[in-house]
Formats: structure tokens, C-alpha cells, sequence
């Protein structure tokens, strides 16, 4: 091998070793590059993934909190239909008060109830007697929805 051939090897090889070195810098660059974005990415999934928690804790209260109303739901209806059967029961109670008073009256007013006398035309009672009737009644309803 001459000289010149040796100086040729020489420049090749450093032309190679140049176009290596600046190849491994670019590596190198690209490289921190890409680690910092996966540090970034790492740190965003971290904090992604506390969201999840929280969000997951969230659900677990509103899922205990829609139990919790279902439950007074339940339990308010419940109470609703107790309250109207109580309504029912005094209504059917006032019904057949009513209806007993009416049988104790008569088909034909006072008639049937002993000590009540005509007071004039068509009249079976007397005011004094009509005002007791209706404290009467008051006293009656007031105790049938007691």
C-alpha cells in the first residue's frame, strides 16, 4: 500500500468517524429528547390514574348516597300508604256515623228520635235544639278522627 493510499484509508476513516460521531450526537440529542417526553407521558398517566381514583371514590359515595335516598323513598311511601289507609279507615268511620245518625233520625227526619218534637210548619226542631244537633255533630267527627 503507498502513501497515498494510506492517506486515502485515513480520510475515509475519518470522514466515517466524523459522520459516526454526528450520527451518535443526533442519537444522543433525539434520545433526551424521547426520555423527556416519556417522563412527561409517565407523570401525566400518574396523575390520570389518581383522577381514576377519586373518580372512582366519587361513584362509590353517590352509589352509597342513591341507596341511602332509595331507602327513604321506600320508607316515605311506605308511610304514605300507612297515612292513607289511617284516612280511609276515619273516612269510612265519619261514613257510617253518618249513616247510624241517619237511621237514627229516620226516613222521616226527627220523627224516630224520642224527645224531639215539631216546633211549627215542617220544622222538627227548635233552633236551641238545632245548635245542640250541630255541637253534636262537631263532637262526633271531632272523635272519629281521633
Amino acid at each position: 500500500m503507498t502513501q497515498s493510499d494510506a492517506v486515502l484509508v485515513a480520510n475515509v476513516s475519518a470522514c466515517r468517524l466524523q459522520t459516526e460521531r454526528e450520527t451518535s450526537l443526533r442519537l444522543k440529542g433525539e434520545n433526551g429528547i424521547m426520555r423527556k417526553k416519556f417522563n412527561a407521558l409517565q407523570k401525566d398517566i400518574e396523575v390520570c390514574n389518581g383522577q381514576i381514583k377519586e373518580l372512582y371514590e366519587q361513584k362509590k359515595e353517590l352509589y352509597a348516597t342513591i341507596a341511602s335516598l332509595e331507602k327513604d323513598i321506600a320508607s316515605l311511601k311506605r308511610e304514605i300508604r300507612e297515612r292513607d289507609e289511617t284516612i280511609g279507615d276515619k273516612e269510612r268511620r265519619i261514613y257510617d256515623l253518618k249513616k247510624k245518625n241517619q237511621v237514627r233520625l229516620g226516613a222521616g227526619g226527627c220523627r224516630a228520635v224520642p224527645g224531639w218534637v215539631a216546633a211549627g210548619a215542617g220544622s222538627c226542631m227548635t233552633a236551641a235544639q238545632g245548635t245542640a244537633r250541630v255541637r253534636h255533630w262537631q263532637a262526633l267527627v271531632a272523635q272519629a278522627l281521633v
